[in-house]
């Protein structure tokens, strides 16, 4: 097996998406065989059995400040230097990397990991999740070199895995080159509940419909201006997620919605399991500012959601990857919830077959399927 050197902002450890998806990804590859470099992990986190080494960018509480925008416009620009090489030679050691990976998010780190891959000779290989140029957002004036920096990291690489054919497109109209596709990987010790559990309503007499996951990119305002839908129908609404705040307080003063906490993965999936009739995936109707990453990003908790022997309702804008993969797969037109609760009402018994066939596409994302097999040969090449 190749030696690989992780070099990236998002680094393998059980706290937050990026970097879960690495953890789950890298699970099995020999501990010898790798080494990470990049923020420090949290204590409470899982993380692999390899090396860690912690390497943080020159004044990055800033990113998190009023002043990110000066921060990531002074980095373009060249004026803020970023890591030396020396200090990742420093952090390597006497380990000699064949391979450099990263995930292309937070340039200070997956910049450093192309320049370390170039200097040395070695094959850059780049996961791309997102747009990084919506999240590194910096002055208009240094938008158009932001994105040059990108594209030549980006044409640089070996191979590139993006997380949807979507992704892989858009990337391949704006930089010129292909990449492959890597779906999000569902937390493989999700067990399915018995199938037979969708026959009856976990909590009689109302339809419970769970969500796990995330407050960001839409998902909580589209269930705050779900409310009255859900509260019409009858139906509940329970989280397992960071507490509601802000403008999605709302949430958690309405009496349909029950809010279990922020959990781990595991544990909010065994609740809603538990719970639930139903898991939703909700995006934002209309897109409005997430139109960008709707069309591209793929939704992680959908992988999961699809392990558990549940029904599973996926609304939101035709474009929105998650919707377009899951009408694909599972042929279901009815793309809001009011249309998919008005169906449930009509055929009360329509939940076990959604169960069961959202249970037929479990083995489409995973450590099994045809796209992470073919990211670990390509590793190995």
């Amino acid at each position: 097996m190749k030696k690989i050197l992780i070099l990236s902002g998002q680094i393998p450890h059980s706290v937050s998406a990026g970097n879960i998806q690495l953890l789950r990804l890298l699970r099995d590859y020999p501990a010898d065989r790798l080494l990470v470099i990049g923020p420090p992990v949290p204590k409470e986190a899982a993380r692999l059995s390899c090396r860690y080494e912690s390497l943080m960018p020159l004044l990055n509480r800033l990113n998190s400040t009023r002043f990110h925008l000066w921060r990531r416009t002074a980095r373009v620009l060249g004026i803020l230097p970023g890591n030396s090489l020396r200090q990742v030679e420093a952090l390597i050691g006497d380990f000699q990397p064949e391979q450099v990976l990263s995930l292309m998010e937070t340039s200070d780190y997956y910049g450093l990991a192309e320049k370390y891959a170039r200097k040395h000779r070695l094959p850059l290989y780049l996961i791309v999740h997102d747009t990084n140029e919506d999240f590194e957002r910096v002055f208009s004036f240094t938008k158009g070199l932001q994105m040059e920096k990108d594209r030549k990291i980006y044409r640089s690489a070996r191979e590139r895995f993006c997380v949807s054919p979507e992704m892989a497109a858009f990337n391949e109209q704006r930089f010129g080159v292909p990449g492959k596709v890597l779906y999000p990987i569902p937390d493989p010790e999700i067990q399915p509940r018995p199938l037979e559990w969708s026959k009856t309503l976990r909590q009689p007499p109302h339809l419970t419909i769970g969500y796990a996951g995330s407050m960001a990119y839409g998902y909580a305002e589209e269930m705050l201006k779900s409310l009255p839908i859900l509260e019409k129908a009858g139906a509940r609404l329970e989280l397992c997620c960071p507490k509601p705040a802000g403008k999605v307080t709302g949430l958690l003063e309405s009496p349909v919605v029950k809010w279990h906490g922020y959990r781990p993965s595991l544990e909010a999936i065994r609740i809603l399991q538990e719970r639930c009739d139903v898991l939703w995936l909700p995006y934002l109707n209309p897109a409005g500012e997430n139109e960008r990453l709707y069309r591209t990003h793929f939704p992680s908790k959908l992988c999961d959601y699809l392990q558990t022997g549940m029904a599973v309702w996926v609304t939101g804008p035709d474009f929105a990857t998650g919707v377009r993969w899951w009408g694909g797969q599972s042929h279901r037109p009815d793309t809001s919830l009011e249309k998919l609760l008005n169906r449930w009402k009509e055929k009360p018994d329509s939940l076990a077959g959604d169960a069961q066939e959202a249970s037929k596409l479990r083995g489409k994302f995973g450590l099994q399927s045809v796209e992470t097999q073919q990211f670990h040969e390509s590793l190995q090449k």
